[in-house]
C-alpha cells in the first residue's frame, strides 16, 4: 500500500476567553495529535451502542502518509470548526514511537508447532497479549498465529 490515511483529532477549543476579553487559540504540537497511535493511550469508541476500548500503532511507515484533522464537530443545529492551530515540525519527522518495533528473536508462524507451551506463552505475554481462555495448547498456538499475522510484514 503506497499510502496511509490517519484521522487525528485535535484538543478542544477552551470554552473561556483570555485576559484581554478575545478568545484563546490554542496551539499544540503534531505529537499531541498522534498520541491516539503510540500504543498505550486507549480510545473509547461507540458504534451502534456497543463500547469499545481500543489501543492503535502503526504496523509500518508507507511511501506516504496523509494526517486529516479532524476540525469539524456536528450538533444538533449546527456545525462547529475547532480552529486549533497544529504545529507541524518541518524537518526531521520521527515516527518510530508510533511504530510496532520489529523483533528479530519472533519466530516464523512455520516455527511455532516446534516451540514449546511455556515458549508460546512466552512470547505472548512478552508482546502483551493475555492467554486467558486458551485451555488447550491449540488454543495458545492459534493465538500466537493471530500475533505473528499482524505483525509481520
Amino acid at each position: 500500500m503506497p499510502f496511509l490515511h490517519l484521522t487525528l483529532a485535535i484538543p478542544q477549543t477552551p470554552q473561556f476567553k483570555d485576559s484581554q476579553g478575545g478568545n484563546i487559540i490554542p496551539q499544540v504540537p503534531l505529537f499531541t495529535a498522534l498520541e491516539k497511535f503510540d500504543g498505550n493511550t486507549w480510545t473509547d469508541q461507540v458504534k451502534y451502542g456497543v463500547h469499545t476500548r481500543r489501543q492503535y500503532r502503526l504496523q509500518q511507515l508507507p511511501q506516504y502518509l496523509i494526517f486529516h484533522l479532524g476540525r469539524f464537530t456536528k450538533n444538533n443545529f449546527f456545525r462547529e470548526k475547532n480552529p486549533t492551530i497544529v504545529n507541524f515540525p518541518v524537518k526531521n519527522l520521527e515516527l518510530k514511537d508510533y511504530v510496532i518495533p520489529v523483533d528479530k528473536d519472533v519466530p516464523s508462524i512455520d516455527e511455532l508447532s516446534g516451540l514449546s507451551t511455556a515458549d508460546l506463552k512466552t512470547l505472548l505475554h512478552s508482546n502483551n497479549i493475555s492467554t486467558k481462555g486458551c485451555v488447550e495448547r491449540a488454543d495458545i498456538e492459534e493465538r500466537a498465529k493471530d500475533f505473528l499475522i499482524r505483525t509481520l510484514p
